[in-house]
């Protein structure tokens, strides 16, 4: 056996007795030991489950066309009528036309009730400039009034929950602890209906989770942290009514403000699942 070989088995006999012993020499050797002793009291505590619930109020209106989609649209319509067979009132409108030449022509009329197509438009034209269009600004809008559904009727909006966890506030999707013998979307379901109120009703898309984030506890807690899994709904009808303990305050949301509203660790998670279209 070589002088080298036997010295390095000396000094790995050395450095394993030293992290046993907890006299550790360098700091690579610090952080194995505190990893490995992490990992010890992991193995000895629970995580917390949550579900939450990214509640979406989808849009009433079309939003305003930007000038390239007006421009795109005409383009789009342009070939439409180009490439398209002839409508029953453009076949109508040639009907006409030749019953009118044929008048012209010394043609006997024959007496008809039939409504010419230039009447036709008359009337829709009538009803159009009758018809009044609502306006995207709301009253909502015009008081900032964020606990309102009828607010951004262009836009989806997020049910947002001011929320405690631990010894602070924070906004986040309405979320709950998941009891024993529940599945996850089924604690999804109370939690919308214990921490929002009775009236407000939504449709959950599926049984898995659309999104997943977890947060640690501190060291002296019996658990090791929060495991939250987010399922997605659609709103259907009623607002928040809940006089729950647990929800602080609530607001309806566009994705944009959402983002100002919530930690951005957690927005990250959150914007992987929240399409603004």
């Amino acid at each position: 056996m070589s002088a080298r070989y036997l010295l390095r088995a000396i000094t790995h006999s050395v450095k394993g007795n030293l992290i046993k012993c907890g006299h550790v020499s360098s700091p690579m050797q610090q952080l194995y030991y505190i990893q490995r002793r992490s990992i010890a009291d992991s193995a000895s505590k629970p995580w917390m489950l949550f579900s939450a619930v990214c509640l979406e109020r989808l849009p009433s209106l079309s939003t305003t066309l930007s000038e390239f989609e007006q421009k795109y649209g005409k383009i789009l319509k342009a070939e439409e009528v180009e490439k398209s067979c002839l409508s029953d009132h453009e076949l109508r409108y040639k009907e006409d036309e030749k019953i009118l030449e044929a008048k012209k022509e010394g043609a006997k009329e024959e007496e008809s009730a039939r409504k010419t197509t230039a009447e036709f438009e008359d009337l829709w034209e009538a009803e159009f400039n009758s018809f009044q269009f609502p306006s995207q600004l709301t009253e909502a809008d015009k008081k900032g009034d964020t606990k309102s559904l009828q607010r951004k009727c262009d836009a989806k909006l997020i049910l947002l929950a001011k929320q405690k966890l631990g010894s602070k506030e924070f906004w986040i999707l309405p979320q709950g602890v998941h009891q024993q013998g529940e599945s996850m979307r089924e604690t999804a379901e109370r939690v919308l209906r214990e921490l929002c109120g009775e009236e407000i009703n939504g449709i959950f898309l599926g049984n898995a989770p659309c999104g997943f984030y977890k947060y640690k506890y501190p060291p002296n807690h019996e658990n090791i942290g929060a495991k939250v899994f987010f399922f997605r709904a659609h709103h259907q009808t009623g607002n928040v009514s809940s006089k729950s303990k647990d929800l602080i305050d609530f607001s309806w949301l566009t994705k944009q403000e959402v983002e100002d509203k919530t930690p951005s660790e957690y927005f990250k998670a959150i914007d992987r699942f929240i399409v603004d279209l």
